[in-house]
């Protein structure tokens, strides 16, 4: 028998989809996203502390040191 994965999972209700979520999970295909949530606010959090440290120290930064910077804010 195929069954195409969207057909199979339009028809799944919102309870039957966290239950293919958990079994995914549990059967180690994907990361658990709430898991996955947590590390990158965690990430964010460490990153924008780390920012936070960078104005009023440019002179402690060699000429690659603050070109890397500048270059990386000219992406935002």
């Amino acid at each position: 028998m195929d069954i195409d994965v969207d057909d199979f999972l339009d028809e799944c209700s919102a309870s039957e989809i966290k239950e293919v979520i958990k079994w995914l999970v549990e059967s180690d295909y994907i990361e658990d996203p709430e898991i996955s949530k947590k590390a990158r606010g965690s990430s964010s959090q460490i990153f924008d502390e780390a920012v936070r440290k960078l104005p009023g120290n440019s002179h402690r930064f060699t000429c690659e040191e603050e070109e890397l910077i500048i270059n990386l804010t000219k992406r935002i």
